[in-house]
């Protein structure tokens, strides 16, 4: 079991004020921040009554990198020398090579929003370690989240993680443009909430190719053609409908 006397977040986003709420992070007696952004940086320490960064403290820490992947050499360099243990929590990149410090990778499988809070046992997290100490944090980390873990390499995290993207961030630009035509026509969006909710929560218990339905899925040519015709003046659209209803039709009929 590790239990770091000092733990240093770096990063100002969604991901670092997630984790500051964290059942793993809450009640840590000693939790610096570190970010560029003063303004958020000071909001998020008088909320979640954190330590600033000591630059000239150079007792060892776990250093947790909440910043985008082009940032993460940089950020580890400038942090490297307190490193006891250094994380980072991209889906896409290896694990942060040097010989004074461990290291370990956790994604976590989940779009962190705005506004809801996150349900931490039920996110899936992905991790990768190197170096006994690094494996002792990430466990009591997850631990203290109560929720559940598969270990993979880069390759296999890069290629969960087009999955991801695939899965997560197309359905959300399919569900923009699908309002954006609803309001377009004086239709309500809300109307089609359930639908949306119905389709994900069903493969909890279905595989998706089982669920499949829709006029493409079951041949109707004639549904087809009118929705087709309706979106000649949405030529972004009209694409999209065609060329999954081709592959859906390819796939099942």
């Amino acid at each position: 079991m590790l239990r770091p006397k000092r733990i240093v977040v770096v990063g100002s986003g969604r991901l670092a004020e997630a984790l500051l709420s964290s059942p793993a992070l809450a009640h840590h007696r000693h939790v610096e921040l570190a970010a560029r952004n003063r303004e958020r940086l000071e909001q998020l320490r008088a909320e979640y009554h954190c330590l600033p960064y000591d630059a000239n403290d150079t007792h060892e820490a776990v250093v947790l990198l909440c910043v985008n992947d082009g940032a993460l050499a940089e950020t580890a360099s400038a942090f490297g020398h307190i490193a006891k243990v250094m994380v980072h929590f991209s889906g896409t990149s290896a694990l942060i090579e040097a010989e004074r410090f461990d290291s370990a990778v956790m994604w976590p499988v989940h779009s962190f929003g705005e506004i809801e809070k996150p349900s931490w046992t039920q996110i899936p997290w992905i991790t990768e370690h190197r170096g006994t100490e690094a494996g002792l944090f990430v466990a009591d980390f997850l631990a203290a989240l109560g929720c559940t873990s598969v270990e993979l390499n880069v390759q296999q995290r890069r290629e969960l993680h087009l999955a991801a993207v695939v899965m997560n961030n197309f359905s959300n630009h399919l569900a923009t443009l699908a309002f954006e035509w609803c309001a377009k026509q004086g239709l309500p969006p809300t109307a089609l909430q359930h639908l949306a909710e119905q389709t994900f929560s069903r493969l909890r218990f279905t595989a998706p190719e089982a669920a499949q339905t829709g006029p493409a899925r079951r041949g109707d040519t004639s549904t087809l053609e009118q929705h087709l015709n309706m979106l000649n003046e949405n030529p972004q659209l009209r694409e999209i409908y065609q060329m999954f209803s081709k592959q859906i039709a390819e796939r099942y009929l």
